[in-house]
Formats: structure tokens, sequence, C-alpha cells
């Protein structure tokens, strides 16, 4: 993965590498209600990448209303992480809903940290294992 490149930025170039007979695109901006029906649509799959709660509950409720729609969503602590996967298909979820699992995700109000990447967190005084957020 590429040093100094926005998450998304890195992933879709690493991808590409992958699986160069992939479509990728990306969508570099911090997701907010006025720009997720653009980036979230039907028959896609969205790797967010993003770091706050209010931005993966958006990200999944917008995937919810879709009837085809998968989205790979990963979060790490200081300590571990895990990765998610909501699959939805013919209009029906298959795999258990990560604002199910994680009920954190949905019911978190303050601490919207859309503006602030890792990078600044640890610039506040937040400390993170730097191998969970790479496996994230």
């Amino acid at each position: 993965m590429a040093l100094g490149l926005p998450k998304a930025e890195a992933q879709v170039e690493h991808f590409k590498l992958v699986f160069p007979a992939l479509r990728l695109r990306e969508h570099n901006v911090y997701v907010t209600n006025k720009n997720i029906d653009e980036a979230v649509n039907e028959s896609m799959l969205v790797v967010s990448c993003v770091d706050n709660h209010p931005a993966r509950a958006l990200i999944e409720r917008r995937a919810m209303q879709l009837r085809d729609c998968s989205v790979l969503s990963a979060g790490n602590e200081r300590y571990d992480g895990n990765v998610h996967v909501l699959l939805r298909a013919a209009g029906k979820t298959l795999t258990v809903p990560n604002l199910e699992r994680h009920p954190e995700i949905a019911t978190v109000r303050g601490g919207d940290r859309a503006t602030l990447g890792c990078e600044d967190l640890v610039a506040q005084g937040d400390t993170q294992l730097l191998v969970t957020n790479f496996l994230a």
C-alpha cells in the first residue's frame, strides 16, 4: 500500500494491482447526508475507509435502502479491530447488519471525527497500534 496517500486512494491503487479486471473508483470525500447517495449506489461493493461511527452508520443505512449492494467495513480501536461485511441481494439482507452487531455504531451522536484522520488523533494525544490500523 502506498504511504502518504489517503486511505481510499491507496486502497484503490492496491486493488488495481491485485484485481486488474475490476472497474474501480475512489470517492475520497468525507461522507455526509448530502453526498451519501452519490457514494453508495445499486450493485456496488463499497469498501468503507471511514474513521468514525456516524459515517459507518450512514453508509450502512444507505446500503440497506438498496436492492443490491455490498459493504466491506473495517474499524480499529487501540488494540484490536474488526471487519464486517453487509450483503444485500434482491432486496434481502443476507448478513447480520453491522448496526445490529455493534449497536454503538448506530447510536453514537457525539465525537464525530468526520474531519479528523488517524494522524490528527495521534497528534491530539490519542494512541493507536500501527498494525491494527493497517490490518483494518
